[in-house]
């Protein structure tokens, strides 16, 4: 997903609604700018900052907070950044925007 800031502020966790329940390996990359164009970039060309990589306690269905990033986010007014949150157990998705 990506953020567009309308003024200062900081990330410092996200929610994710898991597709089935129980541990799972997650973790949370970041970089300046869109998220658009750059999915492909995620493991090659170094702009993405890992900011969370732990196992967490999905609950089928339901909202879980992944708890919190190991380095805060923060984001000036204006400015955008992007995150991309993953967990090996699938976390639902808003297909429309395809983001979650």
């Amino acid at each position: 997903c990506t953020i567009l800031a309308r003024k200062d502020l900081t990330v410092f966790s996200f929610d994710v609604v898991g597709k089935k329940g129980g541990e799972s390996d997650c973790f949370v990359l970041t970089r300046p700018g869109g998220y658009h164009r750059h999915e492909k970039d995620l493991i090659d060309d170094g702009s993405w900052q890992r900011v969370l990589d732990r196992r967490v306690r999905l609950v089928q269905r339901v909202r879980s907070n992944i708890g919190a990033l190991d380095e805060e986010v923060h984001i000036a007014r204006g400015s955008t950044q992007a995150f991309y949150v993953y967990c090996d157990d699938k976390i639902l998705t808003d297909k429309a925007k395809n983001e979650g």
